[in-house]
């Protein structure tokens, strides 16, 4: 019930950035991916360890998957932040020599 309850306030918080303008298109589907990957992949595969100990190569390639992707987005959250730091950086300069 618990991950229910992440999944929708996870939703919610991407609804509100949206309408802040913070959130892309691009943004949408990558988070969208690290939650099917998350939920879909690493939390079936921890509940099925729990019972079936002796898959514990599947449950570490599982976890394995979780941790890049989770690596992936904050390289890409973090490279679109500062192109778009830069690029604000850029209007205001340009703002400023106009004037």
């Amino acid at each position: 019930m618990m991950e229910l309850i992440q999944i929708v306030w996870n939703l919610i918080m991407l609804r509100d950035a949206q309408k802040k303008g913070q959130l892309k298109a691009r943004v949408w589907v990558l988070a969208i991916a690290f939650l099917v990957i998350l939920y879909g992949v690493a939390l079936p595969m921890m509940l099925y360890y729990v019972k079936h100990p002796n898959y514990l190569p599947l449950m570490v390639a599982a976890i394995a998957l979780v941790a890049i992707s989770f690596i992936v987005v904050v390289w890409l959250g973090l490279k679109w932040y500062f192109e778009g730091a830069r690029a604000a950086q850029a209007s205001k300069e340009a703002a400023q020599r106009t004037d």
